[in-house]
């Protein structure tokens, strides 16, 4: 089937916003040539500096950005944790081991070798309604 004569009748009054998504420095640096923002993934704080820097230093200075964050919060730590590494085990993993993954089998694996306490590491998970520490 092939479509003759399209066209969107639906045009917003703006165009939206481009975001390139970036979790390495380099990365940050290209897309902040680029897009209109960056999405990038909680990290430790020092190492977030590090790539808001890079974004900025490639053309991304005074556009918007965009954090995805990750947090759990059960009745017990283990139940947390379990459910964290349920839904969010490839966080276990280091960009050098994804960067290059080509099947979603191959996260599967990687993942297999980590343990539900892992995920601690990277990922705010808590029991207690007081604040969470990010590790």
């Amino acid at each position: 089937m092939r479509v003759q004569e399209e066209r969107l009748f639906s045009l917003p009054e703006e165009a939206p916003l481009i975001f390139g998504a970036a979790i390495t420095d380099e990365s940050a640096e290209w897309v902040g040539s680029w897009a209109d923002g960056l999405l990038t993934v909680a990290k430790n704080p020092d190492e977030l500096a590090k790539t808001v820097a890079a974004f900025r230093r490639g053309g991304g200075s005074g556009k918007p950005m965009r954090l995805q964050s990750a947090i759990l919060f059960a009745g017990s730590t283990e139940i947390a944790q379990d459910e964290a590494f349920h839904h969010w085990g490839m966080a276990c993993l280091d960009v050098s081991d994804i960067q290059d993954i080509t099947m979603p089998e191959e996260f599967d694996r990687l993942v297999a070798k980590h343990k539900p306490k892992d995920i601690c590491e990277r990922l705010r998970i808590s029991a207690s309604c007081n604040r969470p520490r990010y590790p």
